[in-house]
This record gives C-alpha cells, sequence and structure tokens, in this order.
C-alpha cells in the first residue's frame, strides 16, 4: 500500500467502517511508514481533545437576537446593497483589468516557443554476464544437479577477471 491510498481511506480506517483485508492492510502501512504513522498520531489525538472539549450552549435569548439582527439588516438600505453583491460595473471592470494584464504578460514575454535540440540518453552496452548464458539458464538446476551452474561460474570467473585487466 502506497502513502496516497493510506491517505484516502484514513477516515474511514479511523471511523472503523473499512473491510477486514483493509484494516490489516492499512494497520501493515502504518507499521511500515513512519510519515504515515505520525500523521495518523496527529489526527487521533487532535480528534481526542475535539472530543473532550466543553459543549457550547448559546444563551435561551440568541436565537430572537439573530433573528432580529437579520430583520435590521434586510431593512437598511446599506447592507441591502452589501447582501446582494457587486454590480455589473464592478465585474466590466475587473474584466478590463484582466484583460489588461495579460496583454501585458504576453507583451512583456517572448512568445517564440524554445527550441531546444532532442536529448539521446545512452548507457553502455554491458557486457553479458555468464548467469544470463542460454545454456546456463536452459540447464540450471531444478534438484537433479545443484553444483553444476555454480562450477560453471567459478570457472568463467577468472576469465573475465582476466579480461577485463589486461584490457585497460
Amino acid at each position: 500500500m502506497d502513502c496516497r491510498t493510506f491517505h484516502n481511506k484514513h477516515l474511514a480506517f479511523l471511523d472503523d467502517t473499512l473491510p477486514d483485508v483493509e484494516m490489516v492492510a492499512l494497520r501493515r502501512h502504518l507499521i511500515e511508514c513512519r510519515d504515515c504513522a505520525q500523521r495518523d498520531t496527529t489526527i487521533r489525538r487532535a480528534l481526542l481533545v475535539y472530543r473532550n472539549l466543553p459543549r457550547i450552549e448559546p444563551s435561551a435569548e440568541f436565537h430572537s437576537r439573530l433573528r432580529g439582527r437579520l430583520r435590521e439588516c434586510r431593512l437598511n438600505p446599506q447592507t441591502r446593497q452589501l447582501l446582494r453583491g457587486p454590480g455589473l460595473g464592478t465585474l466590466a471592470a475587473a474584466a478590463a483589468c484582466m484583460l489588461v494584464v495579460g496583454a501585458l504578460a504576453l507583451a512583456g514575454s517572448d512568445a517564440r516557443p524554445l527550441l531546444h535540440p532532442p536529448v539521446l540518453a545512452s548507457a553502455p552496452i554491458p557486457e553479458p554476464s555468464p548467469l544470463t548464458h542460454p545454456v546456463l539458464i536452459a540447464s540450471a538446476s531444478v534438484g537433479i544437479m545443484p553444483v553444476w551452474p555454480a562450477l560453471y561460474i567459478a570457472e568463467e570467473g577468472p576469465m573475465h577477471l582476466a579480461a577485463a585487466r589486461w584490457t585497460r
């Protein structure tokens, strides 16, 4: 399991609403990944603090005072303008500003695309290993003669070392 999957399923993991197989996989990931374990600990501690906070109760007259303030705001013409939002002129001015900023950005930058020559990454061809030789692979032991591949490698090893030593 990767960290992204763990983060996506973490809330369900905390609520214990996942199937058992996924719960085990998430617990295993917590054991293996220190960052996710620290995140899990932090979230669990925050939830513990939040659940132990005292409950806030509004006063008895809170609802009546709130309704009165809302009614007062609806009747006041200045607050009515604020509740309505920006007008058409404000939106047109904002659009014009965005067009000017965009035009300045295009004018100030070189609009030609950058052309770079293609980069070819190459690696030297490695020397063939005696372990990948088809004869060795075809005759690899399946329990009948387990010593043969080791003998073949031991026999070929000094030649490869000597060849590498004298070619430099």
